[in-house]
């Protein structure tokens, strides 16, 4: 009897330390999990803003020769495209000799994470 009081005594110390094992392991797999969910986050919102562009190059593509340049920035409609938090706008200015510079400002957000970007690009206009 004695023996077998000795054995429980000795396996309760090896179980609680296991469950400590345990313990750490999961805060070292949470902390991971966290940064995997925020660089998931980022690329979600580098490829929306890289949509976003696309679009608004498209769309300054297709009005700069309907002679839609104004001074002021037009707003487009994101929401088709499934991008919550979203917006656009395209500013369209005429350059010479069949090239027109378009100003292109993107927005987007997910979880506490904002992008924003602005790009300036040249484009060819037909006459």
């Amino acid at each position: 009897m004695n023996l077998k009081a000795r054995n429980d005594g000795f396996v309760m110390p090896i179980v609680i330390s296991i469950l400590a094992l345990i313990g750490i392991y999961m805060i070292v797999l949470a902390s991971e999990a966290n940064t995997f969910i925020f660089q998931a986050d980022r690329a979600y919102l580098k490829a929306c803003q890289q949509n976003l562009t696309a679009s608004g190059l498209a769309w300054a593509k297709k009005n700069a020769n309907a002679s839609m340049t104004t001074a002021a920035a037009v707003e487009l409609d994101t929401a088709n495209m499934g991008i919550k938090k979203a917006a656009l706008s395209v500013k369209l200015s005429v350059g010479e000799k069949g090239k027109s510079q378009v100003e292109i400002k993107t927005s987007c957000s997910k979880a506490r994470q904002r992008l924003s970007s602005v790009k300036k690009l040249a484009i060819e206009t037909r006459p």
